[in-house]
């Protein structure tokens, strides 16, 4: 789907983007295939992935990345 802004404020119309919720490690596999199977739900996956733009460099970008995901890799 590449970087296009247009189609991400689309899809994610917040910004910031908030998390609402985690569910553990563990329990993962079987809360995604339980939501799957519920009409009142929607589940959204988003893959994250640093780049630049004219206005954030690619280090700078990429460090916000690895703080972000290391936040939340030890936030088990």
């Amino acid at each position: 789907m590449g970087s296009d802004s247009s189609i991400w404020s689309k899809l994610l119309p917040k910004n910031p983007i908030t998390l609402n919720g985690r569910v553990p490690e563990d329990r993962s596999t079987k809360y995604l295939a339980t939501t799957s199977l519920t009409a009142n739900k929607d589940l959204v996956i988003v893959a994250l992935t640093p780049t630049s733009t004219e206005s954030i460099p690619l280090q700078a970008s990429k460090d916000a990345f690895e703080k972000l995901f290391t936040f939340h890799l030890e936030r088990k």
